[in-house]
């Protein structure tokens, strides 16, 4: 009697990662939806199979209408007029790739995009830095956000951080 085995093994994620992230706003590599993004009406490219996996919110928007299986699904180009190309470039790098690169300047928007698309991990993400950057400067919005979005976490520590400058 012969015994079946079976596992599951994993490669390197780094380069996994690397490869994902090279695909991000490239319309060389058979990018198949288009946004235009924010005033500046910048076009960025990206793969509906791999937005729809990964939000809830681009897998409605990119997909068929379920009433409707035989509907061709939306082609786009999107507008996405009220959002900066970098907090959406953000975005995008995320779904691809499960990480983002985050900034000061940018960090509140990606928040509020986070909870708009309904991005529960970049939103942990983005709490993280917001916590461990927490400058003078930006405590205010930080608390206003966290209030807004129901971080009570963040609004703790916004709340502590105030404290601790006025004392």
């Amino acid at each position: 009697m012969s015994r079946s085995c079976s596992a599951q093994l994993h490669g390197e994620a780094a380069a996994f990662t690397a490869a994902l992230r090279s695909l991000v706003n490239n319309p060389q590599f058979s990018s198949d939806v288009t946004f235009v993004v924010g005033r500046e009406q910048q076009q960025v490219f990206a793969h509906r199979c791999v937005l729809a996996c990964r939000c809830q919110v681009f897998r409605g928007m990119l997909t068929c209408d379920e009433d409707h299986p035989s509907s061709v699904p939306p082609q786009g180009p999107f507008v996405l007029g009220n959002v900066q190309p970098e907090v959406f470039l953000a975005v995008i790098e995320f779904l691809y790739t499960n990480s983002v690169t985050l900034n000061s300047h940018i960090v509140l928007e990606v928040l509020t995009s986070s909870v708009e698309y309904g991005l529960q991990d970049l939103c942990k993400l983005c709490v993280e830095f917001i916590k461990d950057t927490l400058s003078v400067e930006q405590v205010c919005e930080a608390l206003q956000a966290a209030v807004t979005y129901g971080q009570a976490d963040l609004q703790q520590h916004c709340l502590a951080f105030i404290e601790n400058y006025t004392m």
